[in-house]
This record gives C-alpha cells, sequence and structure tokens, in this order.
C-alpha cells in the first residue's frame, strides 16, 4: 500500500497544480460507502414490518402490470371439473349430428329424385287443380245418357218425339268416348301412386334429414354459437389484460436482497413466469381453435322451418298408394258402358245417315201430312205417302230399316246400361280419383328447389371439429391458478423483522439524492474529457455553445479542486466549496441538444445523445440544498444505530463520515 501511495505521488508531481477535484471527491464518496443502499434497506424492512408497505404495494412497484383480479373472479365461480358447459353442449350437438350419418350416396338419390320429380311438379298441380272439373265432365255424360236412352226407348215411336231425338244425337252426350276419357284421369292415379313409391323408398332418409334439421333450426334460434363467441372473446380479453405482466428488473434488483422481501419476491418472480406461460399457450392454442370461431362469424344457416318439408315428404309416403286396384274395379263396373258401345254405334250410323239425306227437311214435310191423320199412330204410313219416298226407293228402304231396328238399338243399349250402378260406380270414381288428388296437392306442399338446398344443408352446417375448444377450459384452468397465486401474494404476511426506524422517506431520499450529486462531480473531469474527444460541430452558434459548456465544467473542477483539501477532504468540505464557489448557470445545452437532432443521424448522433443526456441531469442549481440534506441525514441516522456504549473505533468512523480528521487518513 505504501508503494502505491509513492508512485501516485511520482506519477502526480504536485496534487494542487493538476487543479482535478476528482481524487477529492472520490475520497469524499469512498468515506460515504454505501450508506444510501443501508438506509434504503433499512427503511424498505421498516415498511414491511410496520404494514406501512403491503404486499400489493411491492407487488406494484416490482411488478409491470397487474392482472385485474375482479376480471378473474368470475373464472373462480365456474366448476370445470367436467368442462365448460358451452363447449360440452357444443360438442353434444355436434356429435349427435354426425351419429345421424346420411351418406353421400343416400343424398345424392334424393337430389336425383327431386330433379326428376322437379320438371313435372307444376304439371301435376295443373292437374290436381283441374281433376274436381274433369271428374264432373267424364261422370255426368256416362249417368245421362243411359237416361236419355231410356226416355228414347220409352217415346221413339212417336215420330212427334224426334226433335228431343235429335237435340240429343246432336248433343256432347253421345259425341265422345266416356271410357276414353276415364283412361285419360287414370293418369293422375298412376302418378300418385309413382311419386308415392319413389319417395316411399326415400323415407327413412327422409327422417334422417328432418332430425337433421331439427338440429340446425335448434342451432340457429339457440345462443350457443353466441355464448361460445362470447367465452373465446371474454378469455381473450382477460388474457390481454395479462399479456403486459412482467418484472421491472432494477426494482427487483434494489429489493429481492432483502431478507424480509425475499421469500414473497421469489414468488412475485414464479407468479409472473406462471402468468407468462398462461399468455404464451393461450395464443399458442388460439391458433388450433380460431379457425372455428371464425367458421361461426360466417355461417349463416336459412331462415324459417327447415324440417317441415321433410316431414311433409314422410307424411305423403304414408298415403294410400294401392289406387291401381281401387281404379281397375270401378273400370270392370264401366263394362256395361263399353259393351253398349256396339248398338250405340249402330245409332250413331243412323243418325250419320238421316243427316246426310237432309231428314229435318222430310220431317217438316210430312208433319203437315200427319195433323190430317185421325189415327197419329200411323206414322210410318205418313212418311211412305211422302213423294220424296216414292221418288228414291233405296232412301225409303232405309229409313223403313232403320226405324224399324233403331228400337231395337236402344232397346240393346238400355238393357245393357241398366246393369250399371251409376251412383256406386260414381262414387267409386269420386273416392279413387280423390285419393289421388290428396297424394299429389300433398306432395305439392313443399317447394323442389328449397328443399333440394337444405339436403346438403348438415355437410355445411356441421363441417368442423369441436374437440379444439377443449383448450379454451386450459386457458380457464390457468386463470383460476393465477387468481389463487394473487390471493397468496395479497393475503402475504411479512415478519417484524424492525421496529423502529429513525428516517422517514423524505431523508432517506435525500441521502440517495446527496449521493447522486457527490457522484455527478465526480465524474466532470471525465464528461470534460469526453466533450474534448466529440467532434461534428459545424456552425459558429452551437460551437461556441459547446466551449462554453465544456469550459464551465472545467472551470468548475478548478474551482472545487482549489476549495478541498488534498487527502483530507470530506463531507463538510464539499458543502463549504459548493456554496462558495460560482455554479455554472444558464448552460446552453439544449440549444446543442436541437442541433445534434436535428443535424446528426447514426454513431454520431447517439455519442453526443449520450454525453449530452449526462449534461441535462447536472441539477448546479440544487446541489447545495441536497448536499445540507445529505448530512442531516446522514447525522440523524448515525445517532441513532450507535451501540449503547460506542467504541471509540465507531466514533472515529462517524468523525471520518462528517468532519474528516487526520484520524482518517489512508494508514502508511
Amino acid at each position: 500500500m505504501m508503494l502505491l501511495f509513492v508512485i501516485l505521488i511520482t506519477w502526480i508531481p504536485s496534487m494542487n497544480s493538476i487543479k482535478n477535484a476528482n481524487i477529492q471527491i472520490s475520497e469524499i464518496r469512498h468515506q460515504l460507502g454505501n450508506i444510501d443502499q443501508q438506509t434504503k434497506e433499512q427503511f424498505f424492512k421498516w415498511k414491511l414490518s410496520n404494514g406501512n408497505l403491503s404486499s400489493m404495494d411491492l407487488i406494484g412497484k416490482v411488478l409491470i402490470g397487474k392482472p385485474d383480479a375482479n376480471l378473474l373472479e368470475e373464472y373462480i365461480q365456474m366448476d370445470i371439473s367436467s368442462g365448460i358447459e358451452e363447449l360440452n353442449e357444443l360438442s353434444k350437438e355436434w356429435k349427435r349430428a354426425i351419429a345421424l350419418n346420411v351418406s353421400e350416396e343416400e343424398r345424392r338419390k334424393v337430389l336425383d329424385v327431386f330433379d326428376r320429380v322437379d320438371t313435372s311438379q307444376d304439371k301435376n298441380k295443373w292437374m290436381v287443380e283441374k281433376l274436381p272439373g274433369w271428374l264432373k265432365e267424364d261422370m255426368d255424360p256416362i249417368e245421362k245418357r243411359a237416361k236419355k236412352i231410356d226416355e228414347l226407348f220409352t217415346d221413339f215411336f212417336y215420330l212427334t218425339d224426334y226433335p228431343a231425338w235429335k237435340e240429343i244425337m246432336r248433343n256432347y252426350l253421345f259425341k265422345h268416348d266416356p271410357l276414353f276419357e276415364m283412361k285419360n284421369d287414370s293418369k293422375v292415379v298412376e302418378m300418385a301412386e309413382n311419386a308415392t313409391k319413389i319417395f316411399g323408398e326415400l323415407k327413412p332418409i327422409f327422417a334422417l334429414l328432418e332430425e337433421g334439421m331439427k338440429n340446425i333450426e335448434e342451432l340457429r334460434d339457440g345462443n350457443l354459437i353466441d355464448r361460445v363467441k362470447q367465452l373465446a372473446h371474454k378469455l381473450e380479453d382477460t388474457v390481454g389484460n395479462m399479456s403486459h405482466v412482467g418484472i421491472r428488473e432494477d426494482e427487483m434488483k434494489e429489493y429481492d436482497n432483502n431478507e424480509s422481501a425475499s421469500e414473497f419476491l421469489q414468488n412475485t418472480s414464479k407468479f409472473t413466469r406462471f402468468v407468462n406461460r398462461v399468455v404464451r399457450q393461450f395464443h399458442l392454442m388460439k391458433k388450433r381453435w380460431i379457425p372455428i370461431m371464425d367458421y361461426f362469424d360466417q355461417l349463416q344457416i336459412p331462415p324459417g322451418s327447415l324440417s317441415e318439408a321433410f316431414a311433409t315428404l314422410q307424411r305423403c309416403a304414408q298415403l294410400p298408394i294401392e289406387l291401381s286396384q281401387e281404379l281397375d274395379n270401378f273400370t270392370f263396373q264401366l263394362q256395361p258402358v263399353e259393351e253398349a258401345k256396339v248398338s250405340e254405334s249402330r245409332i250413331r250410323e243412323f243418325w250419320s245417315f238421316l243427316k246426310s239425306i237432309r231428314f229435318d227437311e222430310l220431317y217438316f214435310d210430312f208433319k203437315e201430312v200427319i195433323k190430317n191423320y185421325e189415327n197419329n199412330k200411323d206414322v210410318k204410313g205418313a212418311i211412305l205417302d211422302n213423294h220424296i219416298f216414292k221418288q228414291d226407293p233405296e232412301v225409303r228402304r232405309k229409313i223403313f230399316f232403320g226405324f224399324n231396328q233403331s228400337a231395337d238399338w236402344f232397346i240393346e243399349t238400355q238393357t245393357i246400361l241398366s246393369k250399371t250402378d251409376f251412383e256406386k260406380v260414381n262414387q267409386a270414381i269420386t273416392d279413387t280419383l280423390s285419393k289421388a288428388k290428396e297424394v299429389l296437392e300433398c306432395y305439392s306442399q313443399f317447394a323442389i328447389p328449397n328443399t333440394k338446398s337444405l339436403v346438403n344443408l348438415p355437410l355445411e352446417v356441421w363441417n368442423f371439429d369441436p374437440r379444439p375448444t377443449r383448450h379454451l377450459m386450459e386457458s380457464v384452468h390457468g386463470f383460476k391458478r393465477v387468481h389463487k397465486m394473487m390471493v397468496e401474494l395479497n393475503d402475504w404476511k411479512f415478519e417484524k423483522k424492525l421496529e423502529n426506524f429513525e428516517l422517514n422517506e423524505e431523508e432517506v431520499n435525500a441521502i440517495s439524492e446527496g449521493i447522486e450529486v457527490i457522484e455527478q462531480l465526480k465524474n466532470i473531469d471525465g464528461l470534460v474529457n469526453e466533450m474534448n474527444e466529440l467532434s461534428g460541430l459545424n456552425g459558429t452558434e452551437v460551437e461556441e455553445a459547446w466551449i462554453k459548456v465544456k469550459d464551465a465544467l472545467g472551470s468548475l473542477n478548478e474551482e472545487l479542486s482549489e476549495h478541498l483539501p488534498i487527502l483530507e477532504s470530506n463531507l463538510s468540505h464539499l458543502q463549504s466549496a459548493i456554496s462558495t464557489v460560482q455554479l455554472p448557470s444558464d448552460l446552453p445545452i439544449q440549444l446543442i441538444v436541437d442541433w445534434v437532432n436535428a443535424n446528426l443521424k447514426g454513431v454520431v448522433h447517439s455519442e453526443y445523445s449520450k454525453t449530452l443526456q449526462r449534461l441535462m441531469a447536472l441539477d448546479f442549481a440544487n446541489y447545495s440544498s441536497k448536499l445540507d440534506k445529505l448530512s442531516n441525514s446522514i447525522a440523524k441516522w448515525y445517532q441513532n444505530n450507535q451501540p449503547a456504549n460506542p467504541q471509540k473505533e465507531e466514533k472515529n468512523e462517524e468523525d471520518c463520515l462528517v468532519n474528516y480528521s487526520d484520524k482518517c487518513r489512508i494508514p502508511l
């Protein structure tokens, strides 16, 4: 040690001639040691011991951000032992829909049938609307014809009834074939049978589709999707509240070595690491379930009843389908009408002959002759006396033969038709065609294009896998643990390590601020050297400002050196020197800062900025008051920290701190 001191004296010929206060101030700083840290730790220990600083207050000092405990309260109430309610429901609904299992082949079969039926649905609907009129048109002539033939059979031999006979023959009753029309009507029955057969085969598939549509309606009309989305958004908001939780490293270092807070701060660090783990895990797992939420946002389910069309198809398929057998039955009952067609055709031929010879004219010619006969029954004689008959024997023969045979034809027709129970046949036809109408009307109730679009709807709606949403439950579990750890930290009780402490917070801070003044003064020489090494300021005004600041610091360093004794300086000497020298004021530092920010870039700008930050931190105006507070606080602290019977050595230490003397010299 002696050799080092001699070398130092030899290397520095004259301390006073150098005019550098760095050594004296460094000596003072060395004397003060770590009193600033020591008082801070004692004050901190005292606050913890007496409850002046709570566990949450301490967390607030060492943590960056803190989860909102109220935000986590809701998750504490959630029972997730069996999963989260919303996610369980979603999984249940999804499994129920998938279990219906309508295969691709079955769906294609349904669509193919719809395509075939769609082309004839409008026609079927038209036929159903027209069917009542057709029934009336086809049934009435059959029955009326039988009645008119019976009338003709009774009154035929009275030629005066000819006008009525002529009217009937010209009427629609004998102008069309009712059986032919009935066969056309029977096509309605065939269509009804075919539709029922086709759709009947698909009935099991319709049942599955109906159930699938009900599931989709429940999903659409319920709030399950909204609840799942709200849960995800709520968890994301909670994670956002925890995303910026971290440790203030400087504050943690400041308190971590304090035995009163060491264990608590270790738990705080564990808490922070766990919070960050929960946040990282959430964002990692979010990549797995976010596609489901995006899918829900885009999902559009048609409004209205989706299942009714498939329920209707099932009801239609249950309607009677053995209609052709009934149609055969009433066709058999109309067989006499078919048999009567032979005699009817002869009547029509005779009628055509009468029209060809203009029998109307003959009728009016001999009508006058008939009036002169007393016996009107001799109508044939009146006709034969007519001059036209006498002139054309062939016509006369045909007329005579026709009138003679017409009676037989009408009798034959009437006899055959009398075998038909028209009321029974009419009812049978009406019942059968009504059943066919009912079937076709049933199928016409649903819109095929709309129903076709629903066949593949289950595939579209349930096209997701709900299993990744289980990761949301993992986040809830993490939030529960976070809340539990927060409660434990909040309820932490610190041991009473220090009952009393003589300094208040202002006095403790005064020691730290005073030490900072000494540090700044100690480093003025180094600051001046930095300014000498920097270059690149171009411009008279900023160069002059730079030189002014540098010269002011150099002058301050020289003055302090003159007022501080070499190797005998203490805090009192520094206080006296600071109150004596002229401290720099109104330095144009801001002018330099503005110029550097506007004109310099890169490394040069960075170097100047570091130096300028140190310059701006120099608070010369308050140096004197800060040193006075430092001295007073040290004296108060040391006085209260002396042992009951202070030893001479401890008294010497106090003297060295406050009033440096020869006793404090470095031993030679």
